[in-house]
């Protein structure tokens, strides 16, 4: 049985492109603090970005069709994130 819920919904419209969200956090990189605790989880958003970016570009991760698919069930490990 196949479950539905907000990733079903979510992942039907394209969002940012990841140049565009590596763009966004590198200016909120700039304009925070280094000692502050969002910024710190910024920095290492910002890194794990860059390298999806890289990956993107050099090899067929995320390119899936199964895994990537918009009515695939939600893992139950991953469930708590999509709720609302």
């Amino acid at each position: 049985m196949r479950e539905s819920g907000p990733l079903q919904a979510d992942m039907s419209t394209a969002g940012p492109s990841v140049e565009a969200v590596i763009s966004r956090l590198r200016r909120i990189d700039d304009e925070l603090p280094g000692s502050d605790g969002a910024a710190v989880f910024n920095h290492v958003y910002l890194t794990v970005t860059e390298e999806v970016a890289a990956g993107l570009q050099r090899s067929r991760v995320f390119r899936d069709p199964v895994f990537m698919a918009p009515d695939r069930a939600v893992p139950k490990a991953w469930a708590a994130l999509f709720e609302r």
